[in-house]
């Protein structure tokens, strides 16, 4: 019995339907892994929020508290310890943007980048600010100067806790990707 183009069609259909199913099962899969991968990523950049940690700078204990948005809420004995662990907090959630900016802000971000920023750090030393500092400093409140030149101890006993590893920080993983 000869074979009919009708009899030969729904085999080729349903061969064309696995294969498809197949695909869309291993893009499936390829995405979850993905997706788990990334998940794992980020979460191991991110900065643990419970515990203690006992830092030396400190002259009585410091409670850090997170709402529901993660926006840290701190209570202290007194300011320079406020700050201190504010300085802490924020630099170890926030280094790798505070060291931007900062390269951003005094013309040395071609120095990170390379060649592509020229151009901007040029801009940024052209209009950097030439007035009066003591002018300045003196339009803020009487303990701004102080509180600002204070030495950078929290951001540097925030340095080894910024992530787990220093393989793990995102901006590390992208930079890994990049080259």
């Amino acid at each position: 019995m000869p074979v009919t183009e009708s009899a030969v069609r729904p085999r080729k259909s349903r061969f064309a339907f696995r294969v498809v199913i197949f695909a869309l099962v291993l893009l499936l899969l390829g995405f979850l892994g993905f997706d788990y991968w990334f998940y794992r990523a980020v979460r191991a950049s991110m900065p643990l929020r419970d515990g203690t940690i006992h830092l030396a700078g400190l002259t009585g204990p410091v409670i850090v508290t997170y709402d529901r948005r993660g926006v840290p809420n701190i209570v202290a004995a007194n300011l320079p310890d406020l700050f201190f662990a504010q300085g802490y907090i924020t630099a170890r959630d926030r280094l790798f943007q505070i060291d931007l900016w900062r390269r951003i802000g005094t013309g040395k971000l071609a120095e990170a980048v390379g060649p592509s920023a020229i151009e901007r750090d040029q801009l940024a030393r052209a209009v950097r600010w030439r007035g009066s500092m003591e002018a300045e400093w003196s339009s803020y409140g009487p303990d701004t100067k102080r509180i600002a030149h204070a030495p950078p101890q929290p951001a540097i006993a925030a340095i080894p806790s910024t992530c787990r590893d220093s393989r793990s920080m995102p901006e590390k993983s992208l930079e890994d990707m990049l080259n």
